[in-house]
């Protein structure tokens, strides 16, 4: 199995609705992320910056 991810915020909200759906097809859910610019300034300050 592979976890599905989901990107936004209603999904970050609708999270425990989107894991009940889920269940009954056995599928994973993987991660929510809110707000995916947070990351992506997360990665560019450890790996772009920090160089």
């Amino acid at each position: 199995n592979v976890p599905i991810h989901f990107v936004g915020s209603i999904a970050y909200f609708s999270q425990d609705i989107i894991k009940d759906a889920l269940q009954p097809y056995r599928l994973e859910p993987g991660n929510f992320v809110q707000r995916p610019i947070d990351g992506i300034i997360d990665y560019y300050r450890k790996h772009i910056v920090g160089k």
